[in-house]
Order: C-alpha cells, then sequence, then structure tokens
C-alpha cells in the first residue's frame, strides 16, 4: 500500500519574542486565547511558543 499526503497552506508570522511586538495577527491572538498556543517564558531563558496541532505539538524559537 502506498498513501500520499496532501500539502497543506498554513499561515504564519514573524514572531521576535519580544515585548516590543506590538501587531500580531489576530488568528494567533485567538489561537492563544482557545490554548491552542501558549507562550513560555521565564527570566532565565529565551521564550517560545508551544504549538499545538493535529499532528502533535511545535515549539517556535525567536
Amino acid at each position: 500500500m502506498k498513501y500520499r499526503k496532501k500539502p497543506v497552506v498554513i499561515e504564519a508570522f514573524r514572531w521576535t519574542g519580544g515585548v516590543d511586538q506590538t501587531e500580531d495577527p489576530e488568528w494567533i491572538v485567538e489561537a492563544i486565547k482557545d490554548g491552542r498556543v501558549a507562550i513560555i517564558s521565564d527570566s532565565y531563558n529565551t521564550p517560545y511558543m508551544v504549538i499545538q496541532t493535529l499532528e502533535g505539538r511545535h515549539i517556535a524559537q525567536p
């Protein structure tokens, strides 16, 4: 048997991880509110984003 996964189109934006970033797309704001995306930050490490998808968790770093 052979299976083929079709390509998908995703929305993306450049995330700096800084508090100076003032213009986030509405879809990422909604995803954070819904719990599909979480921003993890502490005083020792660079912040990172955890993105929950149907295929599992993905990590985004600035």
